[in-house]
């Protein structure tokens, strides 16, 4: 609704707290800034689908906070993305007629930045999908999900630090995907804390993996090298086997 927004130099700002009880669309070739403190609340089951540009512009004072409900889910769809400072809740996967589409968030063929974003009580296949995307993110944090944390699906992604806690499938879900990362840990997962599947490589400096039930599993002509590794009190360590026939052996080094 327009009177949700400001307009001031060429950009659309959201100043106020906003209620969404039906679908939201935000159009290409616009940019929208989400102002520090403001809360966003699904009051119904509906999107947000953006095609235009969104700077989601949090700080550790402040942050954004985005109330699923049990009814929402965000798409963020062929653009440039800044996430700052957020929280994102209680999101559901979308009911979307072009694509099947399984993340509470989903960032599909996109530029993606993230520093410092919580993602909890994800009701989603994904808590957060991303999908033929380049990725930085520097300070994730996903915890009490209903199935997977993190889905990559292809793209590549370059990651600061990355948190998984109480997950009840895997923490980091990597299919045909280019990975560079510095440090990821994950607690207490149900699958896998890292999956590389699907012809991915990647390199990762160090990874803490404990109370999951497999730490580390690289598949179908995936190449992972970890320099430095923690695995404790995990039920298996380490798996590495081809599961597709179409593709090639798979490959872990750890250091």
């Amino acid at each position: 609704k327009g009177n949700d927004l400001i307009f001031k130099d060429n950009k659309y700002f959201l100043n106020q707290d906003l209620k969404i009880n039906q679908n939201v669309y935000f159009p290409k070739n616009k940019e929208l800034v989400i102002k520090s403190g403001i809360k966003i609340f699904f009051e119904k089951k509906a999107i947000f689908l953006s095609e235009g540009s969104i700077d989601f512009n949090g700080n550790s004072e402040n942050p954004i906070i985005v109330n699923g409900n049990r009814f929402g889910s965000i798409i963020l769809s062929n653009n440039n993305y800044k996430i700052k400072f957020t929280e994102l809740k209680n999101l559901t996967s979308p009911n979307f007629s072009d694509k099947i589409l399984h993340g509470g968030i989903n960032v599909i063929e996109s530029n993606l930045e993230i520093s410092n974003l919580s993602i909890k009580n994800s009701l989603s296949e994904d808590a957060i999908n991303i999908i033929s995307s380049i990725s930085y993110v520097d300070n994730l944090i996903v915890s009490e999900t209903f199935s997977d944390a993190i889905d990559i699906d292809f793209g590549k992604i370059n990651f600061e630090k990355i948190y998984c806690k109480n997950v009840n499938n895997d923490c980091f879900d990597i299919s045909g995907g280019r990975v560079l990362g510095k440090y990821l840990e994950a607690t207490n997962i149900n699958d896998k804390g890292i999956s590389f599947g699907e012809e991915s490589k990647g390199k990762i400096d160090l990874v803490n993996l404990k109370k999951n039930y497999l730490a580390i599993a690289v598949k179908d002509g995936s190449d992972l090298l970890i320099e430095e590794s923690n695995l404790t009190n995990n039920d298996f360590d380490v798996s590495v086997f081809k599961k597709k026939n179409e593709f090639g052996n798979a490959k872990l080094v750890l250091n």
